[in-house]
């Protein structure tokens, strides 16, 4: 399937870390925002859009949760400087995050 350049949202390696800016994490387990630590490990995780927004920017804010494995239930809030489509048209639909050397990308996938 081919995929369009706004399929994808790219995040920053120090964005990746602690709590601070996006990516950010919803965790319990660790609830110290001055934490400095990797959101996750690199690889990729199966995730779903729970939220999307526009930003003032023309971008895209995603918040995605993981679907599967010792992470399922973590909740990521990604932003992309381009857009990603329409918020509404994206709630729902599955996506990847890869994390390649702490940073992130999100393939939406459609």
């Amino acid at each position: 399937m081919d995929r369009k350049p706004s399929d994808r949202c790219h995040g920053s390696r120090s964005a990746l870390r602690g709590w601070v800016g996006s990516p950010t994490m919803s965790d319990p387990e660790h609830p110290d925002p001055g934490e400095d630590r990797p959101v996750l490990d690199d690889g990729a995780y199966d995730a779903f859009v729970v939220d999307a927004d526009d930003t003032p920017d023309g971008g895209t804010h995603l918040d995605l949760t993981i679907t599967v494995g010792e992470h399922k239930g973590l909740v990521l809030s990604i932003a992309s400087s381009s857009s990603l489509g329409d918020p509404i048209d994206l709630l729902g639909m599955p996506a990847t995050i890869t994390v390649a050397f702490g940073s992130p990308s999100v393939r939406i996938d459609r």
